[in-house]
């Protein structure tokens, strides 16, 4: 399931992952891990992505801040530790 929410309902937390400092987000009790940020105008490639996680099982959330798109995956599915932020995905 995909959710896009304003960013201001979030709290953002870093913490380390494969030996690299990633951004993560809680949002009503889960956590979740950005995996991809992209500007406003390519916001069909960050649901595509949302969609493909979605199909996994994978809860995802959309934020929204200034010119940007997020695209969150919640830790506890098995991709989020697959995922590797800095790949171009």
């Amino acid at each position: 399931m995909t959710k896009s929410i304003q960013s201001q309902h979030i709290r953002r937390f870093k913490f380390w992952l494969d030996q690299d400092l990633q951004t993560g987000m809680q949002y009503q009790h889960a956590l979740f891990q950005r995996i991809c940020t992209l500007d406003d105008s390519q916001r069909h490639q960050i649901y595509q992505q949302a969609s493909q996680f979605a199909q996994q099982g994978a809860d995802t959330l959309v934020t929204y801040e200034d010119n940007s798109c997020h695209l969150w995956l919640n830790l506890r599915h098995k991709s989020a530790n697959a995922t590797n932020p800095r790949s171009g995905y």
